[in-house]
């Protein structure tokens, strides 16, 4: 569990932020402090980014324990996102109790304000996406649909077909819309890593389903015609 505890660090940087925004309504202190944390360390003198050596890491895959992080953050980021939806609707599920003071809203009501508010959570949630990448590599299909949930709460569930069934077939291709061309831009890509993932993922699924449908047509067909044929025979062996 030392080696697991470190992994749980996102989960952890939500209850900080929590902690914070209901102290000062400023949603600007958590990132300072996640990046004044991220450079103190980097500039450590005895700081050291190594990988996990191949004996390490087989060992490691096998150890269920390691899941826990991403299971607790796709948990956490799932209550948050509830919260989130909560304050924006102004809807006080704890009203006249004392926990009320959860769901008040502390960063003003200012443009800017819900800017900051949707920045920061939103940016959160982009987060989870990672977690949500692991498990839906992973073979068992409650990792699947957890890994599910993290992409459905963003309206980007399609991701889970297109990632798998697209990315990783035509990874570094012109196929690809999630792959940079040479010399691209961030404002060129962005559009073109989500739009065309979608159209990707919504002509695989039209082709599929066309597929599919031809094929219970040919089913149908030759269902058809051997009906009479056996009719025939039937009625004979009668006769």
């Amino acid at each position: 569990m030392r080696d697991v505890a470190p992994y749980f660090l996102a989960s952890y940087a939500f209850v900080v932020s929590h902690v914070v925004y209901q102290m000062t309504g400023n949603l600007l202190v958590p990132i300072w402090l996640a990046y004044v944390f991220n450079l103190s360390s980097f500039w450590r003198k005895d700081y050291v980014e190594t990988n996990l050596d191949s004996n390490q890491d087989r060992i490691w895959s096998k150890d269920k324990r390691f899941m826990l992080p991403l299971y607790s953050f796709a948990f956490v980021d799932t209550v948050n996102w509830l919260w989130c939806l909560c304050l924006v609707a102004d809807v006080n599920p704890a009203r006249d109790t004392g926990l009320q003071f959860l769901f008040e809203n502390r960063h003003g009501d200012g443009l800017g304000n819900w800017l900051v508010f949707t920045f920061v959570w939103g940016y959160m949630a982009g987060l989870n996406g990672l977690a949500g990448h692991e498990l839906i590599h992973k073979r068992e299909q409650i990792n699947k649909l957890v890994g599910l949930s993290t992409y459905t709460k963003i309206f980007y569930s399609h991701f889970v077909l297109e990632h798998s069934s697209g990315h990783h077939r035509n990874i570094g291709t012109i196929e690809d819309p999630v792959s940079a061309r040479q010399g691209q831009t961030f404002y060129e890509f962005f559009p073109q890593a989500v739009y065309g993932s979608l159209m990707k993922t919504h002509e695989r699924e039209m082709e599929r389903i066309n597929t599919e449908y031809d094929e219970k047509c040919k089913q149908e067909d030759s269902m058809n015609t051997k009906a009479p044929l056996l009719i025939i025979l039937t009625e004979n062996r009668v006769v």
